[in-house]
């Protein structure tokens, strides 16, 4: 009887049992290639484990293999390190992740393994599908936020599926939030996430980086689909300011250079005076323009924050409100 590939379903969860709960029921639907043996593995960031009891229910549930390791060391690629490991230990050929507030459409793990088993790649991602939050009445704001942040991700999409297309799926940056790795590659050279950028964000962009120059292999799968809800919390102008202003410093710092501080005071002045006439003309739009404004905004300030030596800290537990669940999910 010929072996089966082992491939280990990866997630890392802090304090979210709700969607925690949410991603395995979808789990628990996903359809299976064929000739595939899954192995869950996921890693509890926090001081005591708390999750147990669902991941074990998980597992007498599905009939699968489960396992749930607590990390203590505050930080997202301590966890996933955690996961990376495990996944070495229990000799997975084939590692995805998909971020806890997520969950993964029937047919995703099909559509990703189908490229990276198809192609000669090493690391392959996928889209996300954003979607409201179900049984909450949504505000001006919060459609005009949520418009923005579909409009986005369409748009990507549409870029990078083109791309892929024209035999050009390596130029798709891929993110653990739908991801799947080929792990006899990952050994071979040697790729680990950084924890150094434990509060900053950005350690799974930082490894397709570091695995590219390596000479790893990557592509996209622009049918393996996942859902991220967004709660009602990350509806507002001013999270998605926030969020737009983090992941530019962020962008920065892996670019290791800026631009040199006038210039950055330049580009905030222009990016102010088109923020301005998107906010003017935000009652003729439903408030998308605004939003687009919080974009625009939250970029330009990014960047001059990090050429005077700022640095993200969207991760930091003191913003841990930002990460938990809440009233309509978080």
């Amino acid at each position: 009887m010929e072996s089966k590939t082992r491939i280990g379903i990866g997630a890392i969860t802090r304090r979210r049992p709700q969607m925690f709960s949410e991603l395995l029921d979808s789990f628990a639907r996903m359809q299976v290639p064929e000739g595939v043996e899954l192995v869950y593995l996921f890693a509890e960031n926090d001081e005591t484990a708390s999750m147990t009891e669902i991941a074990e229910r998980f597992g007498a549930r599905t009939g699968r293999e489960v396992r749930l390791e607590l990390e203590t060391r505050q930080g997202i690629p301590m966890a996933r390190n955690r996961v990376l490991d495990m996944a070495f230990a229990t000799g997975c050929d084939f590692l995805t992740f998909v971020d806890d507030d997520e969950t993964v459409y029937e047919d995703w793990l099909v559509e990703l393994y189908k490229v990276i088993d198809d192609k000669d790649t090493d690391l392959v991602g996928g889209p996300v599908d954003y979607q409201p939050p179900e049984g909450v009445e949504l505000g001006r704001e919060n459609r005009a936020v949520l418009a923005a942040v579909q409009e986005q991700g369409q748009r990507n999409q549409v870029k990078r599926k083109r791309r892929v297309a024209e035999g050009e799926g390596y130029r798709v940056p891929i993110y653990t939030n739908n991801w799947i790795a080929r792990l006899s590659r990952v050994k071979e050279l040697g790729i680990r996430f950084d924890e150094a950028l434990r509060y900053t964000g950005g350690s799974d962009t930082r490894f397709y980086k570091d695995f590219r120059e390596a000479g790893g292999r990557t592509s996209w799968a622009s049918d393996a689909f996942v859902r991220e809800v967004r709660p009602l919390s990350r509806l507002t102008y001013k999270y998605y300011f926030e969020r737009c202003r983090d992941q530019e410093m962020t962008r920065m710092a892996r670019k290791r250079i800026g631009p040199t501080l006038r210039k950055a005071y330049a580009i905030y002045a222009l990016f102010s005076v088109r923020a301005v006439v998107m906010i003017a003309l935000s009652p003729l739009t439903g408030g998308r323009s605004r939003a687009r404004a919080m974009r625009v905004m939250g970029r330009a300030t990014g960047r001059l924050m990090f050429v005077k030596g700022r640095q993200s800290d969207h991760y930091d537990p003191s913003r841990a409100h930002l990460h938990e669940d809440s009233t309509g999910g978080s």
